[in-house]
């Protein structure tokens, strides 16, 4: 199945899909699914997304909003899309949206110091 010239991994790391009759603890069978899943995430196309920037209005008030737009999950399917990113819903401007709901978070986001002369 592979050509050894052209092998970088170390062999031990290649998925046999040999079966270990149950002699694998459960750290080992976790390293080894971890294993499994990047060997298979390496044939699986690009991740692609785009980072996007939505401007929500209420009323008056408008509020913004960064985050990703996934556009093919690609080898992200193996691993689930977790991660810290904030996946944005796919819009187009002028879709109107459902507020669901509205959490505060408190930021130390201030104003630099304000100078006079």
């Amino acid at each position: 199945m592979f050509d050894d010239s052209k092998l970088t991994d170390h062999y031990a790391l290649i998925p046999t899909g040999k079966n270990d009759g149950g002699k694998m603890s459960i750290d080992e069978k976790k390293v080894y699914e971890l294993i499994v899943k990047r060997f298979v995430s390496a044939f699986y196309p690009a991740y692609k997304f785009v980072s996007a920037a939505i401007v929500t209005t209420v009323g008056s008030d408008s509020f913004l909003s960064r985050g990703e737009m996934i556009s093919s999950l690609g080898w992200r399917a193996i691993y689930g899309t977790g991660g810290k990113g904030l996946f944005l819903p796919a819009m187009l401007v002028g879709d109107q949206a459902a507020n669901t709901s509205i959490d505060a978070e408190k930021t130390n986001d201030a104003s630099g110091p304000v100078y006079r002369r």
